[in-house]
């Protein structure tokens, strides 16, 4: 690839500059090894992600089982823009 400085050309990418590319490409027992470690990635993140979703929805569950709780809270938040 050249790029001339000073130019208004973007760099362009030919066939050329693709047929020099060295591309490495594992073996299949090796792709298969890769996958097993971005599977379990994959699993401990959705696992993760559920947990705090849960958490949250707990929270949320309890603050609406106390509904003066959260009348208390939007009055204040109300009252205190409204003093102001």
């Amino acid at each position: 690839m050249m790029l001339i400085v000073g130019s208004n050309f973007s760099p362009a990418i030919n066939s050329q500059d693709v047929k020099e590319l060295k591309i490495y490409c594992p073996n299949y027992p090796e792709q298969q090894k890769i996958a097993a470690v971005l599977t379990a990635a994959d699993q401990e993140s959705t696992l993760i992600n559920s947990n705090c979703a849960f958490k949250q929805r707990k929270k949320l569950d309890a603050a609406v089982a106390q509904p003066q709780n959260v009348v208390f809270c939007v009055w204040t938040a109300t009252h205190a823009t409204t003093s102001s």
